[in-house]
């Protein structure tokens, strides 16, 4: 009686072992922003609260993916290379335009209303790189909810 206890434990002790310990997830959590306003602070608090979703799924894109939709001229510029200001109120694009970039290396994924592009007359190529340029924000956000992606209102 003893050996079979003995057998079964060692069975199911190693029968354990064969299976990699690693950690599967249905779906990664979806997150839509859409980030349509003007003032710098809000935009730095916007990245920041996405940095803080990516640590809270240890920065693992099996676990999480983040869309921001940027649109309207005010919002705009921190997605556009050697963006000029035109008031002192954004100064500080240059800050949110490194945070964004940083959250970009991270698979977060910025998309640029191409409308909004039009108004202030930007073209594709003035975009900086890991920004994606869509034919409307609004709809991109649609879409987006469509497959999955809860919106995100950061204030």
């Amino acid at each position: 009686m003893v050996y079979i206890t003995v057998i079964l434990f060692l069975f199911s002790f190693f029968s354990g072992l064969s299976y990699a310990e690693e950690e599967f997830y249905e779906e990664p959590e979806k997150y839509v922003i859409v980030l349509d306003y003007p003032q710098v602070k809000r935009q730095i608090v916007t990245m920041n609260v996405i940095g803080n979703i990516l640590k809270y799924y240890n920065y693992d894109p099996n676990r999480v993916e983040i869309a921001v939709v940027v649109f309207t001229p005010p919002a705009i510029g921190f997605l556009i290379k050697n963006y000029t200001p035109p008031t002192f109120e954004f100064l500080d694009v240059e800050k949110v335009r490194q945070k964004a970039q940083g959250l970009a290396m991270y698979g977060v994924k910025f998309y640029a209303c191409k409308n909004t592009m039009k108004k202030v007359g930007v073209t594709e190529k003035d975009l900086v790189d890991w920004a994606e340029p869509v034919p409307a924000g609004v709809v991109k956000v649609h879409e987006l909810q469509k497959q999955g992606y809860k919106l995100k209102v950061i204030w």
